[in-house]
């Protein structure tokens, strides 16, 4: 694995995967599956989680770090705002990546697309991103970056040789999460439902206020 060391350099726990299987940060701010035969390495475990996992050709950058802004946002928001494409333009990408910059060099990072994976219960934001000064690199970086109550998570993936790894960085992306994640759905869909149940009521008020009006214009008309 070609580790590139993160901008404020902590220190390196490296362990080894003989199978896919969960990584949870000790700190409890991220939690992933590392696939079969991949290294993980802390590269930063103090005000924010970076963590490296890979093999020789293949190389993800995970980064969970606290998000003041949406710590006090309910998680049914926060869901809500991470599934809103707008925000996540090509200048939102390409400032969050050029924020790496052993990754994107001299602030070289070029956005080629960005989507949305709304395949699970929390939105991913997808970006594909090159960049010109890395030579080494025979694919551009996949990028994927989600929202939590509190938390920002990001990865970056990218390839030094082999076979395409797509498939294998989509799985690694849709794994990332926050441990506690069980608590965060509950929490927004206990808020979903009680938001649904109070429009049922409201709709059920206005249809009834309305068949009151039309019962009595239907009455002075017969008056008259």
């Amino acid at each position: 694995m070609r580790v590139l060391i993160a901008a404020t350099l902590g220190f390196a726990l490296v362990t080894g995967a003989a199978s896919a299987a969960p990584w949870s940060d000790p700190n409890g701010r991220l939690v992933f599956d590392a696939p079969a035969g991949w290294t993980t390495s802390v590269e930063q475990s103090g005000e924010y989680t970076y963590v490296v996992t890979g093999t020789a050709n293949n190389e993800c950058h995970i980064i969970s770090r606290p998000s003041p802004r949406t710590a006090t946002v309910s998680a049914a928001a926060v869901r809500v705002a991470g599934a809103n494409d707008a925000q996540f333009n090509d200048a939102f990408w390409q400032t969050l990546a050029n924020g790496f910059g052993r990754i994107f060099p001299a602030n070289s990072a070029q956005v080629q697309s960005h989507s949305q994976d709304s395949s699970q219960f929390w939105p991913i934001q997808r970006a594909v991103i090159q960049s010109p000064q890395r030579s080494d690199l025979t694919a551009p970086i996949q990028a994927g970056f989600e929202m939590r109550p509190g938390f920002e998570l990001m990865t970056l993936c990218m390839t030094y040789g082999g076979p395409d790894a797509t498939q294998t960085y989509d799985a690694v992306m849709r794994s990332v999460g926050h441990p506690n994640d069980a608590t965060f759905q509950a929490d927004a869909e206990r808020l979903g439902a009680q938001n649904a149940a109070a429009n049922a009521a409201a709709d059920a008020q206005n249809a009834q206020t309305q068949e009151e009006i039309d019962r009595e214009a239907r009455r002075r008309r017969v008056q008259h």
